[in-house]
């Protein structure tokens, strides 16, 4: 983007950027210089206003702009601007629209308008007769008006649509979608009518009926552009096949049960059947499973069938059994035929694009069933009988007080759920549902690079939790009385303001939260803008925005849409490391993918490897037990006892007969009773609404974390915090894949408007998170756990420890797969006696290459193989045990990317 700072255009194209590249694809520079700056350009970042000249707008009828988007959902909806402050004949217009159910009948999505009179409109949604199309509608004075209308497939909702309308100066159009013309020239005039300035307005959206949607990027400019110029604008936006089945994995997640574990397994087992076969096409990258190589005459074409098809096979199995495994299997179809591929297509030939993509399927498909999740058993753990996890503790219903019949609170509780579920005309039915320890045998399955001695412990071991009861029971209580204080900070009504920009916020050293935030931002130079908010609409913001919980994408999801965020960032360049040259779309998202993907699931594997081993405990149990002791503060005072919870005056006190009283602070509160300022769960009301009750007293023995009701606490053990695992890994990746430790521009954003809020009303006011660094928004994402009451910080803290090792050796095992280096790594062996005449063997190995030990009697050999054949390494150490004599003295170990090695050995 450099060569536009030596440009005539001057410092104007600093907002030009967005339309020049869209919503941000990157473009190489020649192609960008090519196209003309626009007359008008609403990038939507904050307002309405053109950020090229004088014609901005004014919201009516319910637009609004968020996260960059005007966003239109009710009738009427629209952006109005000033009238041109010019005559305009020849005209492009240009759009960018992510659809959401849109729908509107005859309307117009962009209109050029003379005092309502004559106008040209482009058209977007579905028609009256039910088919989606785009198309144009005019009106002019004394000549006929009307309008053309092509139906085309149905865009999908989470992918970006560019829209280019070119009005020429002998009174035709010509339409153009993701910068192909769709509608040719037409002639909808005998001539281009000139629109004159002071009476000509511009308006996106429709003010007569309704398009439900966003519009990322609008622009108007004075003239008619090329066919080239639209393709060079409309091919950045284009999304890569890997995108696309991106996200069509997380439209699946969505639907389907909230499993992180497996989702992680799913988002790099769809990663890694993509990579492989745009690998099959590389000479020199090694995929992960499968290694054969192939050559094209067309090999982007041949790389978008083969992914296509490796995409679809892998994503079919994993959801036909899911929870909407149709509804999912449905849009699987839709996406092949949009595409053009036939998914029936079965052929595994190997002279075919499709041949090569189910070959790979087949062989990501064998690499990941026998990995220990149990895929082809539902991912339900093994019996109680043969080891299979059995809770310590009974079960507590959700909507009860107290702790239920608790005997260690040093172990997981898991809850019941009430379930209200309509049946008809006989009214409702309560269904009672037991949580059970979702991924429990995660323990023991297949990382990408982790790496274990004993296959029985965790594969990273930062030490228990604290626990009551033993020497960690000071910390224990410190960790409760910090969740009780978290939730006492879930209000707007206590007049805390606080400052959430990155000039106060992140900049934390790794496990810690001591960080005083970034002195300016990098890219501007500039110190970043204080962003004062009331902290409990903070609090309760971070604390959904990160809850990813049902209907989500899960934590790996969630990172997946960041990086796709990140990735079609205003001026972003596609660079491994932010050095050497710039990648396409296609080889971006596959590393992309693979890279991150890959730490997620080691992230989980480690995660849960942790929560089985400790079963730790979750703050829902821990508050109600310590205030079920009593407190530990006043021998003096009733409810003593040495373990309860301390009392804290304006947070942790001990009711009584005066301060129960109406007008006491305990009102409503029995005497005696251990009394917690929190959060409460707001009621519902029998006409459906939701009355808000934020922060108030309560009895200690009735909390319950931030969360829905439907939802209280994940079912699974606390410790260590999955999103803190999870976000660190995933944040690692994206500072060592993009080569900067800071999002784009510096800082990323999320707004959620005034009354955004899911859990209960609110914000009153909108808030702004921001972030100036991935590890900046990965500790945001550990907190929210602790504000969403979810867990301790004695959860999050080793979480982001462990999530950090997993995401750099996962960057570091996956860029040697990229340049094929991965098959010339040393191998450490180390020999060790076990008596006179034999020795232990053990040897690092790289999980799916194949090894082979050899020996010899003399140090240069000749070396021979003890076995016949290598074997396939599913596991990070080799072990052998070597029986030593005179022809076997030395040893040494051999590693391959196929079996039969040949020349692929070292």
């Amino acid at each position: 983007m450099n060569t536009f700072r030596n440009c005539a255009w001057g410092d104007s194209l600093r907002n030009l950027r967005r339309v020049l590249v869209l919503v941000g694809l990157m473009m190489a520079p020649r192609l960008v210089a090519a196209v003309p700056p626009p007359l008008a350009l609403w990038t939507f970042d904050r307002d309405a206003r053109d950020q090229i000249g004088s014609l901005h707008g004014e919201l009516v009828n319910g637009a609004v702009i968020r996260e960059g988007r005007l966003v239109l959902r009710t009738q009427g909806a629209a952006l109005l601007t000033d009238t041109l402050a010019t005559n305009l004949t020849e005209k492009t217009v240009v759009l960018t629209v992510r659809p959401a159910d849109a729908y509107y009948e005859r309307g117009r999505l962009f209109t050029v308008s003379e005092n309502s009179a004559v106008f040209d409109g482009v058209s977007f949604g579905w028609d009256i007769m039910g088919a989606w199309g785009e198309g144009q509608f005019w009106s002019a004075d004394n000549e006929e008006g009307g309008a053309f209308w092509e139906n085309s497939p149905e865009p999908d909702p989470d992918t970006l649509l560019h829209v280019v309308a070119v009005y020429d100066s002998g009174g035709g159009v010509t339409l153009y979608r993701n910068g192909k013309p769709f509608i040719a020239r037409m002639q909808i005039r005998s001539r281009a009518h000139t629109f004159p300035a002071g009476q000509t307005r511009v308006i996106i959206g429709e003010m007569e009926s309704t398009f439900r949607g966003e519009i990322e990027e609008a622009a108007l400019y004075d003239r008619a552009l090329t066919a080239a110029e639209v393709a060079e604008l409309g091919t950045s936006l284009s999304p890569s096949v890997a995108r696309m089945w991106n996200l069509e994995l997380l439209k699946a997640i969505r639907i389907d049960t909230p499993h992180p574990p497996v989702h992680a397994r799913n988002l790099f087992t769809l990663s890694a059947a993509m990579y492989d076969a745009w690998a099959a096409y590389d000479p020199v990258a090694v995929g992960l499973s499968y290694r054969r190589k192939h050559t094209a005459r067309d090999v982007e074409a041949a790389r978008d069938e083969a992914i296509s098809y490796a995409a679809y096979t892998v994503l079919s199995e994993r959801f036909a059994n899911s929870l909407r495994g149709a509804e999912t299997l449905l849009s699987l179809r839709r996406r092949m035929q949009h595409l053009g591929f036939d998914p029936d297509r079965t052929s595994v030939d190997l002279n075919s694009p499709t041949g090569v993509g189910l070959a790979v399927a087949t062989s990501i498909s064998r690499w990941f069933l026998n990995d220990g999740s149990r895929q082809t058993e539902g991912y339900q753990d093994v019996p109680a009988s043969a080891g299979g996890y059995v809770p310590t503790q009974p079960h507590l219903d959700s909507v009860a007080t107290g702790v239920g019949g608790l005997q260690d609170v040093n172990h997981w509780q898991p809850l019941i759920f009430t379930e209200v579920v309509p049946a008809g005309q006989n009214g409702s039915i309560v269904i009672k549902r037991d949580q059970s320890f979702l991924g429990a045998h995660w323990l023991g399955v297949r990382p990408f690079c982790l790496v274990r001695d004993d296959p029985r412990r965790p594969w990273m071991d930062p030490g228990p939790p604290p626990q009551f009861g033993g020497p960690t029971e000071t910390e224990f209580r410190s960790n409760v009385v910090a969740v009780i204080r978290a939730s006492s900070e879930l209000t707007p009504g206590d007049g805390v303001i606080v400052d959430i920009s990155p000039a106060a916020q992140g900049n934390n050293p790794l496990g810690l939260n001591t960080g005083k935030g970034h002195t300016r931002n990098p890219v501007t130079g500039k110190p970043y803008a204080p962003n004062l908010v009331r902290r409990g609409d903070f609090t309760r913001v971070l604390a959904e925005f990160w809850a990813d919980g049902p209907h989500s994408e899960t934590p790996p999801g969630h990172w997946n849409v960041l990086a796709n965020q990140v990735t079609d960032s205003p001026g972003f360049s596609r660079q491994i490391g932010g050095v050497g040259p710039v990648l396409g779309k296609l080889e971006w998202d596959v590393k992309l993918y693979f890279s991150l993907n890959a730490a997620v699931h080691d992230a989980a594997c480690a995660a849960w490897s942790l929560k089985r081993y400790y079963d730790g405990w979750r703050p829902l149990a821990a508050v109600r037990y310590l205030a079920s002791l009593g407190q530990s503060s006043d021998p003096h005072l009733p409810r003593y006892h040495p373990s309860g919870l301390p009392l804290i005056p304006g947070l942790i006190e001990l009711t009584t007969s005066f301060s129960v009283r109406v007008e006491g602070p305990h009102a409503g509160l029995a005497p005696n009773q251990i009394a917690i300022r929190a959060w409460s769960s707001p009621e519902v009301s029998d006409f459906g609404g939701i009355h808000f009750k934020g922060v108030s007293w309560i009895d200690a023995q009735t909390w319950v974390p931030y969360q829905r009701k439907s939802f209280v606490t994940p079912a699974f053990p606390g410790y260590i915090s999955g999103h803190s695992t999870f976000s660190r890994a995933a944040a690692e990746v994206l500072t060592e894949f993009t080569g900067s430790a800071f999002f784009p521009g510096g800082m990323a954003t999320h707004t959620v408007p005034v009354g955004g809020l899911g859990f209960e009303p609110g914000p009153a006011a909108d808030v702004q998170l921001q972030w100036a660094t991935y590890r900046d928004a990965a500790d945001q994402a550990g907190l929210s756990r602790i504000w969403g009451g979810i867990h301790p910080p004695a959860d999050d803290f080793p979480g982001r420890r462990v999530g950090a090792q997993c995401g750099q050796q996962a960057w570091a095992l996956a860029r040697q797969y990229f340049d094929g280096s991965v098959a010339n790594q040393q191998i450490v062996a180390t020999l060790e006696p076990v008596d006179t005449d034999r020795a232990n063997l053990r040897y690092g190995t790289i999980r799916g290459l194949y090894y082979q030990v050899e020996s010899a009697s003399e140090l240069n050999g000749p070396y021979s193989p003890i076995a016949e054949v290598p074997f396939r390494a599913e596991d990070g150490v080799g072990r052998e045990l070597l029986t030593i004599s005179s022809t076997q003295r030395w040893f040494r170990v051999t590693a391959w990317l196929s079996p039969l090695g040949s020349d692929q050995g070292r």
